[in-house]
């Protein structure tokens, strides 16, 4: 089981009301709002942690490939050739 799909259990279940709790849910509403904003703010760090991680590779890479080539090539295009080859590999 994926997070997504983690994720959807707990909010199935968070949203499943009845007239017995409706005032229960309605004290609770605050809490629940807090959880989903906290995890949508993790992932997002998350997120942000990883593209910065993949851009500073990138440039090490594209320094490196720069010092060993013979030929010139533009940095643009190095970036380019790279992202295609990492999406190959994957």
């Amino acid at each position: 089981m994926n997070t997504l799909d983690k994720f959807q259990a707990e909010a199935k279940e968070d949203t499943m009301i009845d007239m017995m709790n409706i005032h229960d849910k309605q004290m609770r509403l605050p809490a629940v709002k807090h959880k989903w904003i906290s995890r949508l703010i993790n992932a997002k760090r998350v997120h942000a942690r990883r593209g910065g991680r993949k851009r500073r590779t990138i440039i090490s890479l594209v320094e490196h490939m720069e010092g060993e080539m013979k030929v010139k090539v533009s940095k643009p295009q190095l970036i380019r050739e790279l992202k295609l080859t990492a999406q190959l590999l994957l």
